[in-house]
């Protein structure tokens, strides 16, 4: 299938007196094979921090050759960089799995009309994640990518989301296919509340430190199912 992400992000960081502020919009455009595993993915990620705007794009190959084996290609931007991989490996750039997430979930959805989804209707559902189901959804959607800077383990963020509470989900189903063609989760409370316990279990190293997100939105629609966009591996990213 093929597939739009979009993620927008807002952080405010306060300390002494003064606070930071950082907007970020993360849109990915992906393409996913299955049979044999193949994969495309151009990540474009607009910042702006105390007023300084910044834009860095990526763009992510993989394939499976002929022996079996799985290759990785990664463009930054500057230059490429290629290595074998496992499945695993390529699954973590793979947003179709997170749609797997929500679709096998026992997230008590109900039916909330219908709506137009890329000019088809479309069955709205709403649901709740709670628990260690809301931890893989969070953790899967690379919502906390951006808090590896802050030199937070996996197990840190992991004890983090303990109790966090629940987090929203809308779903849609296409009409005539029943596929689902889009799911949207507002995460703006539970990062909020992630935040202070992560500032809670700092002490004293986070006295008069805060930190806040003011909006975290994450939105997925699915189109082209068994007709997803063919693509060739670029020769540059072979050669390296």
């Amino acid at each position: 299938m093929d597939a739009s992400m979009i993620m927008e992000m807002d952080m405010e960081v306060g300390a002494n007196g003064e606070t930071q502020t950082m907007e970020s919009v993360t849109t990915m455009e992906l393409s996913t094979f299955s049979e044999p595993v193949r994969l495309k993915m151009d990540m474009n990620v607009k910042a702006s921090v105390a007023g300084q705007e910044t834009t860095q794009q990526m763009s992510v190959y993989a394939d499976t050759l002929e022996d079996g084996t799985h290759m990785m290609y990664l463009f930054d931007g500057a230059s490429w960089a290629s290595q074998e991989v496992s499945v695993e490996d390529i699954a973590q750039y793979d947003t179709s799995t997170d749609m797997d997430v929500y679709l096998n979930g026992n997230y008590n959805f109900e039916q909330a009309g219908t709506e137009q989804v890329d000019g088809a209707n479309a069955y709205k559902y709403t649901g709740k994640i709670t628990g260690d189901e809301m931890k893989e959804v969070i953790l899967s959607s690379g919502a906390l990518d951006q808090l590896s800077s802050l030199g937070l383990s996996s197990a840190d963020l992991d004890s983090m989301l303990d109790g966090i509470g629940e987090l929203p989900i809308n779903l849609w189903i296409d009409e005539a296919t029943l596929y689902p063609v889009k799911y949207e989760m507002d995460m703006t409370e539970v990062m909020n509340t992630l935040m202070t316990n992560m500032v809670a279990s700092m002490g004293e190293q986070a006295e008069g430190l805060t930190m806040s997100i003011p909006k975290m939105v994450i939105s997925m629609t699915c189109k082209n199912f068994n007709a997803a966009t063919d693509f060739e591996i670029p020769e540059e990213a072979k050669a390296n």
